[in-house]
């Protein structure tokens, strides 16, 4: 025995059956007489189906289960009238009891007066009118068109994987879909690379919040404190090379971290403090004076009226093309035109000029030029003297030294040397022969 749930998921493949099986302009009537805008054969079949879809989808959102079970079966008892086939079982119509199955039968018979693959949108808006749901009972787990939630891009610690920030718009558009907590976790452990360690620890836990996942993944991107951002965007400031508008998108992404970051630790810094703390970073940090000048009124945060980026946006690009305009101009107007002619007597003259100019310079530099050699010869006279002074006292030195050295090799006793004897046998202590000083035995006598 099948239950609601069986039940809907047949109806909705055969709902995606006939989308399917009915060409576009099947689809077109459909859509037609549906009321939906923009069903034109200009169209490709997909778009149809989709427009066709999302129809249905918005109407099973605002019901019960029950409710979306009726919407579903007079849905395919009027793409079956398209078709041409009769739709309603009469056993069945019986069973249910329903005026609304008679209705859809009538459609599918003919009994209306409506023949061929079209029906009448009065009719087909009564049909629609009598399954009007409440929003009240609004159960979205009971949408058989909703679509699984899908996370564009991948988590991974790699250059083209996407930014916390977007992971966080995401969610966000998410949320707005109505889609659970429980749907966007698993979407975005599905989103992350299969082969990473985040990937694996995220599949052994089996229940986990969507706060506490958030945490985990804004810690794997590493991403600063609120306090940290909040610095970096009061010292913000134009790079070099980077052009204005690079430079705002790069402070617009720097605010909504903080903004972001600050939310998540709990209400650090409210959003009126970072917007302050923006304008007067952009005020500041922009480097051109004419374009900081023109967007001095737009940055003002006293102002009484909130400024909208996309304000700032648009000034900023007024701005720097003005100065861009201004410098072109100028740069025009000081670039002159010079014939050859005029050229070359420019040169000229500036020949001259120069000539004149070093001429003096040439006759200094030749004068201590000629002082120069001079102190050279002086220097090298005094040298030259020196050295036979010199060399001179070297020789006296060295003929002072061949006699003490002949004197020292002169061992003769004083008496021999005034005799000039050649030989002395005296002793140098007593003055006797036969003997030498070492053998003396008078030696306190000086001879």
């Amino acid at each position: 025995m099948t239950g609601p749930t069986d039940h809907l998921e047949q109806l909705e493949l055969q709902f995606e059956d006939c989308l399917s099986k009915a060409s576009l302009s099947q689809l077109i009537d459909v859509g037609k007489d549906l009321g939906l805008a923009q069903m034109t054969t200009v169209i490709r079949k997909t778009v149809a189906m989709k427009r066709v879809r999302d129809f249905a989808e918005k109407k099973s959102q605002e019901g019960s289960a029950e409710d979306t079970i009726k919407l579903l079966e007079h849905l395919l008892s009027a793409f079956k009238v398209v078709f041409g086939e009769e739709v309603v079982d009469q056993q069945k119509r019986e069973e249910d009891g329903h005026g609304i199955e008679s209705e859809a039968s009538e459609f599918s018979t003919g009994k209306t007066g409506n023949t061929g693959n079209a029906f009448s949108t009065t009719d087909l808006a009564q049909l629609l009118q009598r399954c009007t749901l409440s929003k009240d009972t609004l159960d979205d787990k009971a949408s058989v068109f909703r679509r699984q939630l899908k996370i564009t891009g991948i988590i991974a610690s790699t250059k083209d994987n996407i930014t916390y920030l977007n992971l966080l718009s995401q969610i966000a558009d998410a949320k707005a879909n109505n889609y659970t907590e429980d749907d966007i976790c698993r979407a975005v452990r599905k989103a992350i690379a299969a082969a990473s360690n985040l990937r694996t620890y995220f599949d052994t836990q089996s229940t986990m919040k969507l706060q506490r996942m958030l945490n985990i993944l804004r810690d794997f991107y590493r991403e600063r404190t609120a306090s940290e951002m909040f610095q970096d965007l009061g010292r913000l400031c134009q790079q070099q090379q980077e052009k204005a508008t690079d430079f705002i998108f790069r402070a617009f992404e720097l605010r909504q971290k903080v903004i972001m970051a600050a939310d998540a630790e709990g209400g650090l810094y409210n959003s009126g403090l970072v917007q302050e703390t923006f304008l007067r970073a952009v005020r500041t940090g922009i480097t051109d004076s004419h374009i900081r000048a023109h967007m001095r009124p737009f940055l003002d945060p006293r102002s009484s009226t909130p400024i909208d980026d996309e304000l700032l946006l648009r000034e900023l690009n007024i701005a720097a093309a003005e100065s861009e305009e201004s410098s072109a101009k100028q740069k025009s107007v000081s670039a002159k035109k010079v014939t050859i002619a005029e050229t070359t007597a420019k040169t000229d003259t500036a020949t001259n000029e120069v000539s004149s100019a070093i001429k003096p310079l040439m006759e200094g530099l030749a004068n201590l030029q000629k002082q120069v050699n001079d102190l050279q010869n002086s220097n090298q006279n005094s040298r030259q003297s020196s050295n036979q002074n010199l060399n001179q006292n070297s020789y006296s030195n060295r003929q002072t030294n061949r006699n003490f050295q002949k004197r020292d090799r002169d061992f003769r006793c004083s008496k021999c040397r005034e005799q000039n004897s050649s030989r002395c046998a005296h002793c140098f202590h007593c003055g006797q022969e036969n003997h030498f000083a070492r053998d003396c035995a008078n030696k306190s006598k000086n001879f």
